[in-house]
């Protein structure tokens, strides 16, 4: 059941969290389920070695059935997880978003200063040694390396680091004319370097099609060898090695073998070149697969054929290279090669479906003397992947990537592993071991609380890549499942939902205690009794099916919101004209179900920003009904598909209560928030009409913005209406005094902070207004809900080593920085840090009241319990354990008067 609470007590105490979790709940305030059985596909595209001989591996994980999310791993020598690592030995680029585009991470270097810099299709990444992005490369850490106009497309497939710690990276550029090879070289902190060719970028139209750079090395001189295929012309269309060498500044080198560059036909099929080695000689090796054999060329220095290789400088085996397979719908085609300090080639690859190593003397021979003629062919069992190459300064061999254990196309135990093997010089094996990352993810996405303090938890689970299970999952007080609830406290709403669209699922209470759930893209809305059952009395069988209407087109539900009259506003992306462009869209149902025709439009409010073209796509997301009955609606701005770059602005408008656009709001009734890729999470309004917007964009990591009633911005909040936070924060709650509360993760635990009404930060809450809980060794807030009894819920998800699973914590207001009163300046507690008792003076203020002093620990459990009436007290310390402790004093008339960190040592 349980989780790793990661605190040390003495880091506690010097950093003084603050917290009070309820041990009503799961005894200490702390629950976590896990469901799932089911192992998600983890696979290995490259590899890096640190001088320390820890491994940093690189490639996808695959959430989605056909796309991955990019991951960055830190494994010890021993082949477990280094949690030192992002806190859990890997960082997962973006978990909820996916936002690099759904391809995995598949190059890596290490520089000197420890920081590593990867690859994707399109982006350049660096980690800090901790595994947290660099801020101060790029933009937060990445660098868009497809920034041309529309129509062209870069596709990075390699990268060099320069011995002055400038980064190049090599790929394909495509555009309406031809494809070329090209070289981007970069600054250390991400920039173009505008000194090298033309603003930083190396291109070189080879042929006519299928022109592709895949690899790179930097020369001792500087220079830059690239290597890669080409269709030399269009009366030869098959694919020959191609190897350029260009100049520090960015020049084709001319002197390097036919006018800057060297085209081989290794065979009169397809021949792809994928490694590329430099010889202590300067002589350059290129390997790769030709028509389903290894083919290698060497080169002189000067990119003629080197005829001392294997006689005429080309070598072609009959061993089978690496190859592909449909089966994953993921390609691993790149062979690696090292030439040794004894001068030795060693290349490695798949041969059929296992791993292989091929050494060969430097001449092009086969070296008789590692394993078995040179040759090492190596089955785990499953098929093999091979995407690693690394020669230790020992001379031992780690090569590997991953294995992939195939049942057939509709098997759930089709699983992909990471997979290192190490062989001695000689090329016997030593050791092997498979990891994998994640087996499967659990999420809490919302929670609801019924009147008898119950909780209700929209829940996803995976079943499948790319399929989750979305559930409603009720809860006791007391953190057990409610049986009662639905078939042993579960009730089913989707087994077949998009694991991309599965964080958009909503739910919403109304006041007669029915609830209702929208979400993935069945244009359905569910109404569930309070015992899970269907409300029948809803729609059809409780359910509203929004798929079909004459006068528009519905792509989506993106939220609903009940209202107290029993009326349901429903917000949709929006065909309106049948144009096949979405916009806000915004129905109003009545409470059995029906389109109220008379509100907007044929029963639809609606309207288009129109901020990037009438192609823009355009998602409302949040709404806050004012106390008048305008409704203010809060959403996404989206660049039209296919445009580069990507960027998201908010756009905010409000409707009439009759359903028609309000010009009195902003300008002309919307508002657009232009901060460079910004996301809204939510919109809240207060009792006064004010609202506020929590969101993140690439300027601000988070930022809250708060406007007056008519659209203005509320300069009382903030900096002219806005504060931003060093962290984004996935919800944002109202408390009854106007104070916000946003929840998030932050050092990848959970984390919420809470500001005051203007938008200062609330220094009496948590440690400086946060407080962070440690769940497992990760953990995120996806809601938090202040419960009816004043008791904090956050409910999310954590990482327990091997599934994300569901996590929930409950807080108690005893500890959280609230005081009733201003007494408690007048209250002393001394010594501190204590040994054997403490003091606490009340000084002159008090005569004669009763005081109940609590002393808590971390977990928010009662250590001590005791009443005084002398206005001072010694207070022994009867209980075991050194570490961080809080007193709490109570009076019998207005309750909590005070609580102080006190150190016990």
């Amino acid at each position: 059941m349980k989780k790793l609470l990661l605190i040390i007590v003495f880091i506690i105490s010097f950093f003084g969290f603050s917290q009070t979790l309820d041990p009503s709940f799961d005894t200490d305030g702390i629950l976590t389920n896990q469901f799932l059985n089911f192992s998600l596909n983890n696979y290995a595209t490259a590899a890096a070695m640190q001088p320390d001989g820890k491994m940093i591996y690189v490639g996808g994980i695959n959430f989605q059935k056909f796309t991955s999310t990019p991951f960055i791993a830190r494994v010890n020598s021993n082949g477990t997880l280094d949690d030192t690592f992002n806190g859990q030995g890997f960082n997962i680029y973006d978990i909820n978003q996916n936002s690099s585009g759904g391809v995995a991470f598949d190059n890596v270097i290490i520089q000197s200063d420890g920081k590593i810099v990867v690859l994707d299709s399109f982006h350049a990444y660096r980690f800090n040694i901790d595994g947290s992005l660099d801020n101060n490369f790029g933009v937060n850490g990445e660098v868009l390396l497809n920034i041309e106009t529309n129509g062209v497309v870069i596709y990075s497939k390699s990268i060099a680091l320069q011995s002055d710690g400038k980064i190049v990276i090599v790929g394909q550029y495509i555009d309406s004319n031809n494809n070329s090879f090209i070289v981007i070289r970069l600054n250390t902190d991400g920039s173009y370097d505008t000194s090298f060719n033309i603003n930083g970028r190396f291109f070189e139209p080879f042929g006519t099609d299928n022109i592709t750079a895949f690899v790179v090395a930097i020369q001792s001189d500087g220079s830059i060898l690239v290597g890669g295929e080409t269709v030399f012309s269009a009366t030869n269309p098959n694919l020959d090695f191609a190897v350029i060498r260009i100049t520090t500044n960015g020049n084709k080198d001319v002197s390097f073998g036919n006018v800057g560059k060297s085209i081989v036909s290794v065979t009169n099929g397809k021949d792809y070149g994928r490694a590329l080695e430099i010889q202590p000689d300067g002589k350059i090796l290129l390997a790769g697969s030709c028509d389903n054999m290894l083919g290698i060329i060497g080169l002189l220095s000067n990119g003629t054929l080197d005829t001392s290789f294997n006689n005429n400088g080309i070598l072609l085996t009959t061993i089978p290279s690496s190859t592909t397979s449909n089966i994953t719908n993921i390609q691993i085609d790149k062979q690696h090669i090292k030439v040794l300090n004894s001068g030795k080639i060693l290349i490695s690859g798949t041969s059929g479906s296992d791993f292989s190593l091929l050494q060969l003397n430097s001449n092009g021979s086969f070296d008789t003397t590692f394993g078995t003629n040179g040759l090492i062919i190596h089955d785990v069992g499953d098929i093999e992947y091979s995407g690693i190459l690394i020669v230790k300064p020992d001379g031992k061999i780690i090569t590997g990537g991953h294995t992939f254990h195939y049942d057939g196309p509709s098997s759930n135990n089709n699983t992909s592993k990471i997979q290192e093997l190490q062989f001695s010089e000689t090329g016997i094996l030593e050791s092997s071991y498979q990891l994998n990352l994640i087996n499967g993810t659990e999420k809490i996405i919302s929670v609801l609380e019924q009147s008898d303090n119950k909780t209700i938890a929209l829940t996803s689970t995976n079943i499948s890549p790319g399929k989750e299970k979305i559930n409603l999952i009720r809860y006791h007080v007391n953190g057990t499942i409610d049986t009662n609830f639905g078939v042993n406290g579960i009730v089913i709403i989707s087994n077949n939902i998009s694991t991309q669209i599965s964080k958009d699922f909503k739910i919403k209470k109304q006041t007669d205690e029915k609830f209702l759930v929208v979400g993935g893209n069945s244009r359905l809305i569910y109404r569930f009794n309070a015992d899970g059952s269907f409300d029948n009395n809803f729609g059809t069988n409780g359910l509203v099916d929004l798929t079909n209407n004459s006068n528009y087109t519905i792509f989506y539900i993106d939220n609903v919101y009940p209202q107290s009259n029993g009326e349901i506003f429903v917000l949709v992306d929006l065909d309106f004209n049948m144009d096949g462009f979405s916009r806000f869209g915004l129905l109003k149902l009545n409470s059995m179900g029906n389109i109220d025709t008379s509100f907007g439009s044929n029963g639809v409010a609606e309207t288009r920003f129109d901020y990037f073209g009438i192609e823009g796509l355009e998602f409302p997301r949040n709404i806050f009904v004012q106390s008048d009955g305008k409704i203010v609606v809060s959403g996404i701005v989206h660049t039209a598909y296919g445009i580069n770059p990507i960027d998201n602005k908010i756009g905010i408008a409000r409707f009439n209560p009759t359903g028609f656009l309000d010009t009195t709001f902003g300008t002309n009734g919307r508002i657009i928030i232009t901060e460079t890729n910004s996301i809204a999470t939510e919109l809240l309004g207060y009792s006064d009409d004010k609202f506020i917007i929590n969101y993140k964009s690439n300027n601000t990591v988070g930022a809250t913005a708060k406007y007056n009633a008519s659209g203005g911005n509320d300069n009382t909040f903030g900096s002219n209406g806005k504060v931003t936070d060093t962290v984004f924060y996935n919800d944002m709650i109202l408390q009854s005094d106007g104070k916000i509360l946003k929840a998030g993760s932050s050092n990848n635990q959970f984390y919420i902070t809470r500001f005051n009404i203007d938008g200062s930060l609330d220094t009496n809450f948590g440690t400086i207004g946060s407080l962070q809980t440690p769940i497992n060794s990760f953990s995120s807030i996806n809601k938090i809900l202040m419960l009816q009894n004043n008791k904090l819920l956050a409910c999310g998800y954590s990482f327990n080593g091997t599934n994300y699973v569901f996590a929930q914590a409950k807080y108690t207001f005893d500890n959280l920085g609230i005081e009733n009163n201003n007494y408690s300046k007048f209250i002393q507690i001394y010594p501190n840090p204590a040994n054997n008792e403490f003091t606490i003076d009340f000084g002159n203020e008090f005569k004669f009241i009763d005081f109940q002093i609590k002393i808590t620990n971390l977990l928010g459990q009662e250590i001590s319990n005791s009443f005084t009436k002398t206005n001072i007290t010694k207070i022994p310390i009867t209980w075991t354990g050194k570490g961080l402790y809080f007193v709490n004093i109570y009076d019998n008339l207005i309750g909590l008067i005070k609580t102080q960190k006190i150190i016990i040592n």
